[in-house]
């Protein structure tokens, strides 16, 4: 199933114009309406959602060797670790490991992206997803990443919404 995503995408990348904006994540990223976002706030650079719904980290450097690196995102958003949750309690270090594994990588094929982690989200304000999110803000702040908070819904805000558009902009 994976090979079947990666050979998907690599198409696509062949199609696609290099920098813009990456979406890279798992389970319902998939899903997420891109050009909706990109209409609703006028971005100007090119939008492109490179999730795969069953990712783990272990998978996530060689994914993105082979189905973003060749698009040279100005921009990625990284919103990883849904399917980690059990190697995250079992052994944090190990998640910590291959989350900064990751973005060496990504800096190291592409040194002027900007990137930002992305927290998970948490509605039912689960104390492991905290911790998790905890982390993910750790090693965003250490690899010099944003960190984007997705961990609880809130009521439309157009300060922050601004913010988020001129980070996409930047």
């Amino acid at each position: 199933m994976l090979n079947d995503v990666v050979k998907k995408y690599q198409k696509l990348n062949e199609l696609a114009e290099q920098g813009g904006i990456v979406l890279f994540g798992c389970g319902d990223d998939l899903s997420i309406p891109l050009c909706e976002i990109k209409q609703s706030f006028s971005v100007d650079e090119q939008l492109y959602n490179r999730s795969v719904v069953d990712l783990s980290l272990a998978d996530a450097c060689e994914v993105y060797r082979q189905c973003i690196a060749s698009l040279k995102p100005d921009t990625l958003f990284l919103h990883l670790g849904e399917l980690d949750k059990k190697l995250f309690s079992d052994n944090p270090g190990t998640f910590s490991v291959l989350y900064t594994d990751l973005i060496k990588d990504i800096r190291q094929e592409n040194p002027h992206c900007n990137i930002s982690v992305v927290s998970l989200k948490n509605e039912n304000n689960d104390e492991s997803i905290v911790a998790m999110n905890k982390l993910l803000k750790d090693i965003a702040t250490v690899n010099l990443c944003e960190f984007t908070d997705i961990s609880h819904k809130t009521v439309w805000n157009p300060k922050s919404s601004m913010a988020t558009s001129s980070f996409l902009h930047s």
